[in-house]
C-alpha cells in the first residue's frame, strides 16, 4: 500500500435483495428513492407488501447520506457518506402473516438451539487444506484448531496485510481481493469492504466470542466472505497465491 493512495469517501453497500428475499435485478420495483436523493438515518428506501396485501417488509437506512449507485448485478444501493456509524440494515417487519409468525417461531426454536450447541461447535476440528504448486511433489492438509468461524464462499487473489486493519487500510486496489488481516474488522470495515469489491476477509484471532459474534450478525448482510483463522496461524507465504474461502465448511483452500 502506498503512501501516496487517495482516502476513499465513506462508501457504503446496503444489501436490499436478501432481506426482502428478491432476485438482485428486481431491487428497483422495492425502492423509495432513487440516485441522487439525499436520505437520513431510518429513513424507509426498500419496501415489499406481502402477496394477499396483508403485512410488508420494510427497509431503513442505516446512515444519512447520498444515493450515488444502484448495483443490480449484487442487489444493493450505495450510499456515501461521511458519517462513521455501523452500516447495518434496520428492517422492520409489520403485521406479519401466520405462515410468517411461524417461520418466525421456528427460527427463534433454530436460534436456541444454536446457543446451546455453541460450545460443542467450537469444539469440532477444522482443516486448512493446503493445495501445493505444481513443484511440489505431494499434497499437504495444515491442520488448525477449533476457533475457525466464518461464512460465504469465494475466489480470489490474496493481499496480506502486516499492519492493524482499519477503514483507511481500505484502498481500490483490494477489489477482488481476498484480504488476510491480523485482527477482527468491526461493523464499518466490513461494510467498507464490500462496498470497495473485496472478495472475502481472512482475519487472524484468538477472540472466539466477538468472530462468532462477527459471523452470526453480517452472514446474510454483506457480499464478501469471511473467515477467522487462529492468531499464530502463519500466513505470510499465502500473499499473491489464489485462495479459496469456504466458510460455511471451515475451508481455506491454496489452489495455486
Amino acid at each position: 500500500m502506498t503512501d501516496n493512495s487517495l482516502p476513499l469517501p465513506e462508501i457504503v453497500a446496503i444489501d436490499i435483495a436478501k432481506p426482502l428475499k428478491i432476485k438482485v435485478d428486481q431491487i428497483t420495483k422495492f425502492l423509495t428513492k432513487s440516485i441522487g436523493d439525499h436520505i437520513q438515518t431510518d429513513d424507509i428506501i426498500a419496501l415489499k407488501k406481502s402477496f394477499v396485501g396483508i403485512g410488508k417488509t420494510v427497509i431503513k437506512s442505516p446512515m444519512s447520506g447520498v444515493i450515488v449507485n444502484i448495483d443490480q448485478e449484487n442487489g444493493t444501493i450505495i450510499l456515501k457518506t461521511g458519517e462513521e456509524k455501523v452500516a447495518e440494515e434496520k428492517i422492520d417487519n409489520v403485521d406479519p402473516e401466520p405462515s410468517e409468525i411461524k417461520q418466525e417461531e421456528k427460527k427463534e426454536i433454530k436460534e436456541d438451539k444454536k446457543t446451546k450447541t455453541k460450545d460443542k461447535e467450537k469444539k469440532k476440528s477444522a482443516k486448512t487444506f493446503m493445495r501445493p504448486s505444481k513443484v511440489q511433489e505431494e499434497e499437504k492438509e495444515t491442520e488448525v484448531d477449533s476457533l475457525t468461524l466464518g461464512f460465504g464462499n469465494c475466489q480470489g487473489i490474496a493481499w496480506v496485510l502486516e499492519e492493524e486493519f482499519d477503514q483507511k487500510s481500505i484502498i481500490p486496489e483490494m477489489k477482488e481481493k481476498i484480504l488476510i488481516i491480523r485482527n477482527l474488522p468491526n461493523s464499518c470495515e466490513l461494510f467498507k469492504a464490500s462496498a470497495v469489491g473485496v472478495y472475502g476477509i481472512v482475519a487472524l484471532s484468538d477472540n472466539t466470542d466477538e468472530a462468532y459474534q462477527i459471523c452470526r450478525k453480517f452472514a446474510d448482510k454483506i457480499h464478501l466472505a469471511f473467515m477467522v483463522l487462529p492468531a499464530e496461524t502463519k500466513v505470510s507465504r499465502l500473499h499473491n497465491k489464489q485462495l479459496e474461502i469456504k466458510g460455511r465448511e471451515r475451508e481455506l483452500i491454496i489452489i495455486s
